[in-house]
């Protein structure tokens, strides 16, 4: 899978990518020439997510703060930069969240099964040892 999207602002050239990247997937954006965000997924369906929120972030932050001719090059790819990494820690965050959760629903599923089969142990007169050893 590979998606690019370009974006110009007089002699300055923009871009955005979703690529594969082992067995993961990266989202980056290409300011005047140099990678300045790079994001890096395990599941292409959030990849996908946050590509399609960086261009909206591109678009709107490019129609909110123009660039002015005398503008530094360098100093305004920092600004948009600054501006990605900030909506995408937020973008993380929500998603370690909603990992969170579900592995902590998992963890108490597991953890009610061990103590209904732990009753059982219990009862029979069987020595129990540990299950797992350190080498």
């Amino acid at each position: 899978m590979k998606k690019t999207k370009t974006y110009r602002s007089g002699t300055t050239t923009c871009r955005t990518y979703l690529k594969t990247a082992g067995n993961g997937f990266e989202v980056g954006f290409v300011f005047a020439g140099k990678t300045t965000f790079v994001g890096n997924f395990v599941h292409s369906s959030e990849a996908t997510t946050w590509y399609n929120i960086m261009n909206r972030e591109i678009r709107q932050f490019s129609k909110k703060y123009k660039v002015g001719p005398k503008c530094s090059k360098t100093w305004y790819g920092r600004f948009v930069t600054a501006h990605l990494n900030n909506r995408y820690c937020g973008y993380v965050e929500r998603l370690f969240t909603r990992h969170t959760s579900t592995a902590k629903k998992a963890f108490n599923r597991d953890e009610r099964k061990y103590t209904q089969m732990k009753r059982r142990w219990t009862g029979t007169g069987t020595t129990r040892t540990a299950f797992l050893k350190a080498a």
